[in-house]
């Protein structure tokens, strides 16, 4: 009788007491999206970011759009220093409120929205308005582009050395060029002539070049500076400002 109860009693479910609540998942065994996926919500709001700082220039004062980049600026400084010095507040930062949009390199680095708004902030800052206007829709609408046709279709041709799509390149090339156009020709009403023609295949360049350049630093800081730079020597040679 002794023995049947000892199987009958192992044969029976731990009590509820027992049995540990599931903890909440932790930063480290998060499986973070690479450079080599869609990650479609990130590109999303990389395009949104650039319509969004765009607008706020052309609708409100350059002294008052620039005080609230620096004021985002500032935000997310002092959270990427708390974030990485700090490890409970990278793992409540990163999982509740910016994990959905971070990659796996971003988890103990910078993340490249800090980047994108200090793009944004220096372009606003240095250059011309439709220089930096168009600039930072190249980083918004050209970098996502690159990326998303490189990962679909960049098996079908050769690669760079250090990774990214010549086809990614491309379709930037074109649809900065497009965008380029659209901003002269409604932006700053320029009538359709050589100077867009000119100028939309430059900026086109600029801004699909810019993005597979292999400089080693994020491209949310090269794509804008990059490309405001050249169409600055671009306006010295064809005037469109």
């Amino acid at each position: 009788r002794q023995r049947s109860s000892t199987v009958m009693g192992a044969s029976r479910p731990p009590s509820s007491a027992a049995v540990k609540a599931p903890r909440a998942q932790d930063v480290s065994t998060r499986k973070w999206p690479v450079r080599t996926e869609m990650h479609p919500l990130r590109k999303c709001f990389h395009a949104i970011g650039a319509l969004l700082i765009c607008t706020m220039f052309q609708l409100f004062t350059r002294q008052w759009t620039l005080a609230v980049l620096v004021f985002v600026c500032i935000g997310f400084m002092w959270g990427e220093f708390m974030r990485l010095t700090r490890p409970e507040f990278n793992e409540w930062c990163a999982l509740r409120i910016f994990g959905r949009f971070m990659r796996q390199h971003e988890e103990k680095r910078v993340c490249g929205i800090l980047y994108y708004v200090v793009g944004s902030l220096v372009n606003f800052y240095v250059f011309p308005q439709p220089i930096a206007t168009l600039s930072v829709l190249y980083l918004g609408l050209g970098d996502p582009t690159a990326s998303a046709v490189g990962i679909l279709f960049g098996k079908y041709a050769p690669k760079y050395s250090w990774g990214k799509s010549p086809l990614g390149t491309l379709a930037a090339c074109a649809l900065c060029a497009v965008l380029t156009a659209l901003y002269l020709c409604h932006g700053l009403q320029l009538p359709i002539g050589s100077t867009v023609f000119l100028v939309s295949v430059a900026g086109g360049l600029l801004g699909g070049m810019s993005e597979a350049l292999p400089v080693g630093i994020d491209d949310n800081l090269v794509i804008p500076i990059v490309s405001a730079s050249g169409l600055l020597l671009v306006q010295k040679a064809v005037p469109f400002i």
